[in-house]
């Protein structure tokens, strides 16, 4: 656990100081108006986003370990160096703004007690499925080898692209450990925890603004709903993904609310680039690029052509690299979408194994378990009284469908009540986020409908539902300010908070098992099979390689691990390919 929070500590710096530079870069400014509000914890997300896209550039030629590291600390070292005076008084005037009053000792209080949760979460043993079955091996290749040709050749979830893994790698660490670490989903989220907290004590502070009502929504979430659980002490994408697009609507609504131009445009860059970044992380956030395309297109309509070339500058150094790593790890531009077939290079996976998999991820999505296929070939009324029943359990889906009905009660209440008030204007102005987190959620459920793959639609369209509801409230309470409305936010916090602790009391108040160094992941017996001069190692029960032994696939669902494959040269680096000329066979077991 202390390890972990060093390493959190070490990103915490390294994120704030590239996300406080990227901001001056892209505003053309040292200290405009449109940087002096901006929270530093939004700072901190701003500069992983930074981090996380170098980190794959580099993964292109080098290994990320020791060296990628050393070069990351560098550059933050130079941007310190360049930026020292500035972010010393911005660092000093957080601390001059700091009141020891109430409010902000019950914030400290709260956020005390939902960092060590985290804190003591992301140390103990994983127990996400997929980070023993592909996550802990595909970092295992970004940390050992620059890009393999055909990598997904060994095995097709090896063909998994998402932009966050060599962050992962990144942060493991195991050249100064020598044991794997696993801390970038617990600072995920204890970092959207504070972004959270600090929307709160701007509600108390009486800036009644959507944005912070939405953020402070968050908690109600995070706290009460488990699905992240078993991701924090994982390497799963599914989290960071979610958290990406809650933030580019988080970043919406500041957008919408902005009065100043240079503000609005530095929430346009912001949205262009999380949203993107949501994209690459994980492949089924793609309609929140719709954000993208409306701003970009916005852009051109009012000829707002510096905007227009800065977002197309994002977008490309954002997607670019993330294409061609597909092309080089599977042979497809998007795997597993194998109707977008342009190239046939020597290491291309084989057709039927992208069918094959895109398959299995929609009927599993639908019906888990083995069974889910026949279910799921019956039709839709035989498949969705099942999904019903296996996700009812989901605290935010079961809220997505009351504060739904809430909220047009709201809105109807308003336009019959208050046909001219500037509420109804500003519901004008949410079409953008709110038809593409509907889009979203469509997406979801006719393609691959497991909870975890659309979170970040459900989560994010629960929030805005909520924080509408509560936003309006707040209105009607603003004179009445000292006897309800800070009384009510306190009871909702205390309510959040003896939530969490209901949740989590055995994990908060017992003695962590691992509060020197993280747990471990579990070790597995493996076989080996010979291709031409290398090693290849596989699990003698289960398809759980975790990282006990390298390079390691299950053979799970095909036999073509071996004869059929072949190395491309001398190494492992210079990837895999299948042997020309023979026929593969699947057969699921």
């Amino acid at each position: 656990m202390i390890v972990t929070l060093l390493a959190w500590v070490y990103f915490l710096c390294m994120f704030y100081i590239y996300g406080f530079n990227i901001v001056k870069l892209i505003t053309y400014s040292k200290d405009n108006e449109a940087t002096k509000e901006i929270s530093p914890f939004l700072l901190v997300f701003i500069g992983l986003s930074v981090v996380t896209i170098i980190s794959y550039y580099l993964s292109f030629f080098i290994p990320i370990n020791a060296s990628a590291n050393a070069i990351l600390l560098g550059g933050m070292i130079i941007l310190l160096f360049f930026s020292f005076k500035e972010i010393h008084q911005k660092l000093k005037n957080y601390i001059l703004v700091f009141k020891v009053d109430l409010p902000n000792i019950l914030l400290i209080l709260v956020a005390v007690m939902i960092l060590l949760l985290v804190l003591i979460k992301t140390s103990t043993d994983v127990i996400h499925y997929d980070t023993g079955l592909y996550h802990a091996q595909s970092i295992q290749w970004y940390r050992r080898y620059a890009i393999v040709p055909g990598l997904g050749n060994i095995h097709f979830r090896l063909a998994y692209n998402s932009l966050i893994f060599p962050l992962f790698s990144l942060s493991d660490f195991s050249f100064i450990t020598h044991h794997s670490l696993r801390p970038i989903n617990g600072f995920i989220i204890a970092n959207t925890f504070l972004l959270s907290l600090s929307s709160l004590k701007s509600l108390l502070l009486k800036k009644i603004e959507l944005s912070n009502v939405f953020g402070f929504s968050i908690l109600l979430f995070l706290i009460n709903d488990n699905l992240f659980t078993s991701d924090i002490s994982s390497l799963s994408s599914d989290l960071s993904g979610s958290i990406f697009i809650l933030i580019s609507v988080f970043l919406s609504l500041k957008y919408i609310e902005s009065k100043i131009k240079d503000e609005s445009k530095l929430y346009e860059l912001l949205i262009i680039l999380f949203s993107s970044i949501a994209v690459t992380v994980k492949l089924s956030n793609l309609p929140i690029f719709i954000l993208t395309i409306l701003i970009i297109s916005r852009s051109l309509i009012r000829k707002q052509y510096s905007l227009l070339w800065r977002g197309t500058i994002i977008v490309t150094l954002i997607f670019v690299p993330y294409l061609i790593r597909n092309y080089f790890v599977s042979g497809y531009l998007l795997y597993p979408f194998y109707s977008i077939d342009l190239f046939n290079p020597d290491w291309k996976m084989p057709r039927d194994v992208l069918i094959m998999d895109k398959q299995d991820i929609e009927n599993w999505a639908k019906v888990s378990g083995h069974q889910g296929k026949k279910i799921v070939e019956s039709g839709f009324i035989s498949w969705f009284p099942v999904w019903v029943k296996e996700n009812s359990k989901y605290f935010s889906l079961r809220f997505l469908f009351f504060s739904s009905i809430l909220l047009i009660f709201f809105l109807i209440f308003e336009s019959v009540f208050y046909r001219q008030s500037k509420l109804i204007l500003f519901f004008d102005r949410l079409w953008i986020p709110l038809i593409t987190l509907l889009a979203g959620l469509s997406f979801w459920f006719l393609n691959a409908p497991l909870v975890r793959y659309g979170y970040g639609f459900i989560l994010s369209l629960s929030c805005l539902f909520i924080s509408l509801v509560l936003f309006i409230c707040l209105l009607f309470l603003r004179n009445n300010y000292i006897i309800i409305y800070k009384p009510f936010l306190y009871l909702l916090v205390f309510l959040f908070t003896t939530g969490l602790y209901l949740n989590n009391k055995q994990s908060l108040f017992s003695i962590p098992s691992y509060w020197l160094i993280p747990a471990s992941y579990p070790t597995v017996s493996v076989t080996s099979i010979q291709i031409d001069h290398e090693t290849i190692y596989r699990p003698i029960q289960g398809d759980q390689c975790w990282d006990s032994q390298f390079p390691c696939a299950p053979q799970s669902y095909s036999d073509w691990l071996h004869p059929s494959l072949e190395l491309r040269g001398d190494s492992l680096q210079e990837g895999f390919k299948i042997k020309k000329g023979l026929r593969i066979y699947y057969e699921k077991k």
